[in-house]
């Protein structure tokens, strides 16, 4: 087993539990969190007594998306093919995920924002609480979406509602838009999340890997992987939008709050 700090890797009862560990900075991902990722999902798919792989966030959070201070490494390229290089590495991580046998369930608290919800978006179920809260709001100034997973779980109506807007929506908003599966008062998520479990470790491995391949096929046949990485070339044309370059000349000259409150208060 790896040798893990930004995350938590636990595996109990056939299940891989990735816990995000930035806590402090509601595991808002930076470089560092995104490798130990990648890594964790790896070690995951090659252990054969893993079944299902979870993921979910420690503190008061999910995940509030890419860390965007001015230290981090997850974002901020500073050429056009510097950036993109790096954001492909992103793109790439969420389609493995899709190509992953077995199935990823994102639990998930709290908040899920921009880079929080594009990953619990590219697990295969989301079991979240009633009031967690999951949206875009990038949308509002800091950019467009890399992975445009929304039309292809929530159709092409409240996908513009959710991104024309960069509102933020319940975990019971949620479900009734079937962005995730279930939502459920918070001192029962875990409890949820063990039904759905004991439900799915009742089927054979074998099966549900063929299920999940089989499923995948139909959204492969309909162009999701084409979708998605035509709109990633579109967000990274949208990193260079006067909106955009503003939000980080503001964020390098007064600070990462000050960058927030110029994009929501206007």
């Amino acid at each position: 087993m790896a040798d893990y700090s930004a995350i938590i890797y636990e595996i109990k009862d056939r299940v891989a539990y990735i816990t995000l560990n930035r806590p402090e900075k509601r595991n808002a991902m930076n470089g560092q969190l995104l490798g130990e990722l990648d890594a964790a999902l790896a070690e995951a798919e090659g252990d054969r007594n893993v079944r299902i792989v979870v993921i979910q966030g420690a503190g008061t959070s999910f995940c509030a998306g890419y860390d965007l201070t001015p230290t981090s490494t997850a974002n901020g390229a500073p050429s056009l093919m510097a950036d993109r290089a790096a954001e492909l590495r992103n793109i790439r991580r969420w389609l493995r995920m899709l190509d992953m046998a077995k199935p990823i369930i994102a639990k998930v608290h709290g908040y899920a924002v921009a880079g929080g919800i594009e990953l619990a978006m590219m697990c295969d179920m989301v079991v979240a609480t009633e009031d967690s809260k999951f949206g875009y709001p990038i949308v509002r100034g800091t950019g467009t979406p890399p992975t445009l997973i929304f039309p292809w779980l929530i159709g092409l109506r409240l996908t513009n509602e959710l991104l024309f807007t960069g509102r933020l929506v319940s975990g019971r908003e949620a479900v009734e838009m079937r962005m995730i599966n279930r939502a459920v008062p918070a001192d029962k998520l875990d409890a949820e999340l063990q039904t759905l479990l004991d439900s799915m470790l009742a089927a054979p491995a074998d099966l549900t890997e063929l299920v999940k391949f089989g499923i995948q096929q139909q959204y492969e046949i309909m162009g999701i992987r084409a979708g998605i990485r035509a709109s990633f070339e579109v967000h990274i044309v949208g990193h260079h939008a006067e909106s955009v370059l503003e939000f980080h000349k503001i964020r390098q000259e007064q600070g990462l709050k000050a960058a927030l409150s110029w994009r929501d208060d206007r």
